[in-house]
């Protein structure tokens, strides 16, 4: 994982423009998850990432 830059924030923070900035600038590759698990899921990738947030948001109310 050296070398290795990830990336999170809200969707529309513009994690993917920095990201494609960051590989190009730093010879890294570049990986946007959404596009991956856009094309793993069909399409469905929506209604999936909607199931995982809900999924985290209920063990983050445990620490609450």
């Amino acid at each position: 994982m050296l070398n290795t830059i990830f990336l999170i924030g809200y969707m529309g923070a513009g994690k993917s423009a920095i990201g494609k900035s960051l590989s190009k600038n730093n010879g890294y590759k570049f990986y946007d998850l959404d596009n991956i698990l856009k094309k793993r899921r069909g399409g469905k990738f929506q209604k999936f990432s909607m199931i995982i947030m809900r999924c985290i948001l209920e063990r983050l109310k445990t620490f609450i």
